[in-house]
């Protein structure tokens, strides 16, 4: 079964500190009032433009064989390799804030207003992860074995050896084009702030792997990092 999810843009604004932190700003830094102003600004911007949704389909191990192969390019250590086999449940996943504040950003850009461009482009993105990290949740609950050692995990093309022409046969599955949601020929969504992926609810164990492989070190976010941590922790 498939389903449409609505989100609330509120619940997946990020915090100022989140924000600051995404820009390299650490935790002793101190932003002047301009600054404050400006980030301000970009989170009523987000507010006001985000029009977030998601979508959600369950899928089976093998049904996720063919996907997963997409068009043979992943890396043999791909660690989802591994570990969507021994998952309880998976469900394909797609969710974007929506055209219009995509666009804004874009043109904010054009227009030489970079300052608040690059903040209102760091606030969507870590909107857009929000809201992906708020669907997994819900599926967990949804989907919960009253165990504290299971947890969801998502797990998206163009990341962790799973190669990004995998997105493919992901949007021929899933059809994200129902919320809004294109891909170009070099497997780019549109609107930007998108996120696609499966999740993968099991035993804690299973989501367990050193990001230690080579395309690693191709890796701008390294946000496995922290997820694995956040796991060790419960």
């Amino acid at each position: 079964m498939k389903n449409n999810i609505p989100i609330e843009s509120k619940v997946i604004q990020p915090s100022k500190n989140a924000v600051f932190r995404a820009q390299g700003m650490n935790k002793n830094y101190s932003p002047s009032l301009r600054t404050r102003a400006i980030l301000e600004k970009a989170l009523d911007d987000f507010l006001v433009l985000a029009r977030p949704i998601g979508i959600i389909k369950e899928i089976s191990v093998t049904g996720f064989n063919i996907i997963f192969d997409g068009e043979g390019l992943n890396d043999d250590s791909a660690p989802l390799k591994n570990i969507y086999p021994l998952a309880d449940r998976m469900a394909l996943y797609a969710i974007t804030l929506g055209a219009e504040i995509s666009s804004f950003i874009e043109n904010l850009f054009k227009n030489n207003d970079y300052v608040l461009g690059y903040m209102l482009d760091t606030v969507a993105s870590l909107g857009a992860d929000n809201a992906a990290g708020l669907m997994e949740n819900q599926y967990g609950i949804l989907n919960s074995r009253n165990s504290i050692n299971t947890v969801v995990m998502g797990y998206s093309p163009g990341y962790c050896g799973w190669h990004i022409s995998g997105q493919k046969k992901l949007f021929g599955q899933l059809q994200p084009e129902t919320i809004g949601i294109s891909l170009n020929t070099s497997f780019l969504m549109n609107p930007l702030k998108s996120v696609t992926g499966l999740m993968v609810q099991g035993h804690k164990d299973i989501h367990q792997f050193k990001p230690n492989f080579p395309f690693c070190r191709g890796c701008l976010t390294h946000s496995c990092a922290e997820r694995l941590k956040k796991i060790n922790y419960n």
